[in-house]
């Protein structure tokens, strides 16, 4: 996207990275999967340009210094994703996540009132891995798997 990262200190005294083109359309947060960064939307930020678009280096990750013995909930995550739209005075952003990021998209989605889009997997076109009826099978869920004590 080549701007310039912003620093932003959370209530809990973290300091988290974040980075955003201005756009006409209505905001979007992009938060990246365990172990990525925010520079993993590289790809898709330029398809994003009619938005304001916010990506941010979560806990732990990318240029945020954050320490391993920090609070990494979902939550406390999710929290971080709330502040950083207030601090910016986003309006109704829609929250976009990757992988663990769309754990915390949907905790902020749930806690801030916000929407939010998940994404689990790759980002590449689905006709790269064949057709539909060839592929069906490996995105079909394994059955008997959870147990209802498992599920909450």
């Amino acid at each position: 996207m080549g701007v310039e990262p912003s620093k932003f200190r959370t209530t809990d005294h973290q300091t988290l990275v974040w980075d955003m083109v201005e756009g006409p359309q209505r905001p979007i947060v992009l938060l990246h999967g365990l172990g990525q960064q925010r520079r993993f939307w590289d790809t898709t930020s330029p398809h994003l340009v009619a938005h304001t678009v916010v990506r941010i280096d979560q806990r732990c990750h990318g240029e945020s210094d954050t320490p391993r013995d920090a609070d990494l909930s979902i939550a406390r995550c999710a929290l971080d994703v709330i502040e950083i739209a207030d601090r910016l005075d986003l309006r109704n952003p829609l929250i976009v996540g990757h992988s663990w990021g769309a754990s915390i998209a949907l905790a902020a989605g749930v806690a801030g009132a916000l929407d939010a889009v998940l994404i689990d997997g790759g980002l590449m076109p689905m006709a790269d891995l064949g057709d539909w009826q060839t592929i069906r099978p490996r995105f079909e869920p394994p059955i008997n798997t959870f147990e209802s004590s498992d599920v909450a």
